[in-house]
C-alpha cells in the first residue's frame, strides 16, 4: 500500500497562497519607484529633444505593465486602466503608456531585460550545486474554438509550440527555458539549454527521450551526472571489455542494473527507486502549474512577444512558488 502524504506547513502555505493576489506582495512597488526615478533621470539628461519625436518609455514601467498583464490575465486595455489607477495610488506622475505603443514595444522588447529570479526576493546561488530535471510540453496557438470548428464542419488545424523548461528539484524554480516551434526535437533543444544555463549542476534528470550520446554528452561537458532510463530495447555496449566514453559509463551501469533482474520492467522500477527518478515529476508538475495558473493558450501572433509572454509567465510562477511553497511529509496509515 502506497504511503499517505499531508502537508506540514499548511498555516505558512494558506498565507502565501493568499498573498499570491496581493500585487503588493507579488512585485516590490517601492523597488520599482525607486528604479522608475533613476532611469527617467538618465533619460532626461540624454534626451535630445525633437518635436513630434515619440515618447521614449522606460523598461521599468513597460516591464511591470507586462507582468501585471500575465498577473491579472486581462488584454492590453484593461491592464492600462488598472496601471493609472495604480500610479495614482502610489503618487507616480507619469502618463501611462496605452495599450497600442506597449504592444509595439513587446514585437521588439529586449528579452535580457527579463530574467526568471527578477520577481524573487532571494537570487539563486550560482555557487550552489543543483538537481535539475528538463522535459518540453506544447503550448496552444491562438486559434477558433472547437464549437466553430464542429459548427461549420471543417478539420481543425492544429496550431501548437513548444517549451522547454529546467526545474530545480528541490526548490521548484524554474532556471533556464526555452521556447520553440512545434517541429524542433527534445534531445535537439536539450544540449541549448544546457549550454546557455550560468548553474553548476549536480544531477540532470530527463525521461527516456533524452537517452541519445549527444544528451548524455552535454551533461557529462557540465561535470554533472546523468539520470535517465535506458530504453526497453537497451543493450550493453562494453561486451569486449573496451574502454567506453564517459558520457555512456552511468548509462552502462544502469542497463547492468537492470539486467540483473529476470522481468526487465522489475529491474527498470527497482533502477528509478535507487536513484530516486520520481523526483523527475515535478517537472511534469511544473507544466501543470504554468497551464492552470495561466491558461495553455498564447494568443500573440508575433514570435517575439509569444517569448516575452513565456518568459513572463515563467517568472511569475517562480514568484509564486517563493511566496507559498507547500512540504509534505509521509503519514502513518492505521
Amino acid at each position: 500500500m502506497s504511503a499517505k502524504y499531508k502537508i506540514s506547513n499548511w498555516k505558512d502555505y494558506n498565507i502565501g497562497l493568499i498573498s499570491r493576489g496581493n500585487p503588493s506582495k507579488v512585485f516590490d512597488l517601492e523597488q520599482f519607484q525607486e528604479k522608475y526615478t533613476e532611469e527617467a533621470n538618465n533619460e532626461f539628461k540624454n534626451k535630445n529633444k525633437r518635436r513630434g519625436q515619440n515618447k521614449i518609455y522606460t523598461y521599468s514601467v513597460v516591464l511591470l505593465i507586462l507582468f501585471l498583464q500575465q498577473f491579472l490575465k486581462m488584454p492590453l486595455r484593461q491592464t492600462q486602466g488598472f496601471v493609472e489607477f495604480l500610479f495614482k495610488i502610489l503618487g507616480i506622475k507619469m502618463k501611462v503608456p496605452s495599450y497600442v505603443r506597449i504592444c509595439q514595444i513587446r514585437k521588439s522588447f529586449d528579452l535580457s531585460k527579463i530574467t526568471l529570479d527578477t520577481l524573487n526576493n532571494e537570487k539563486e546561488d550560482l555557487s550552489k550545486e543543483h538537481d535539475v530535471a528538463i522535459d518540453s510540453s506544447g503550448m496552444k496557438l491562438f486559434s477558433q474554438n472547437d464549437w466553430s470548428y464542429e459548427k461549420h464542419n471543417k478539420k481543425k488545424r492544429k496550431d501548437w509550440a513548444k517549451i522547454h523548461v529546467m526545474v530545480d528539484v528541490n526548490s521548484k524554480q524554474i532556471l533556464e527555458y526555452s521556447f520553440t516551434t512545434n517541429k524542433v526535437g527534445d534531445a535537439s533543444e536539450f544540449k541549448y539549454i544546457l549550454e546557455s544555463t550560468k548553474y553548476k549542476l549536480n544531477l540532470v534528470m530527463a525521461d527516456g527521450a533524452y537517452d541519445t550520446t549527444d544528451c548524455l554528452r552535454s551533461i557529462i561537458a557540465k561535470n554533472a551526472k546523468p539520470i535517465i532510463p535506458p530504453r526497453s530495447n537497451a543493450i550493453l555496449h562494453n561486451k569486449e571489455n573496451e574502454q567506453l566514453p564517459k558520457e555512456l559509463i552511468e548509462r552502462e551501469k544502469a542497463v547492468q542494473f537492470m539486467n540483473t533482474f529476470t522481468d526487465r520492467k522489475e529491474g527498470r522500477d527497482a533502477w528509478k527507486k535507487s536513484c530516486e527518478y520520481h523526483k523527475r515529476s515535478i517537472v511534469e508538475n511544473c507544466f501543470y502549474r504554468l497551464k492552470i495558473t495561466f491558461g495553455e493558450v498564447l494568443r500573440e501572433k508575433i514570435e517575439n512577444a509569444k517569448n516575452v509572454t513565456i518568459k513572463l509567465r515563467c517568472a511569475l510562477l517562480n514568484r509564486f512558488i517563493d511566496l507559498a511553497r507547500p512540504f509534505s511529509c509521509s503519514c502513518k496509515l492505521i
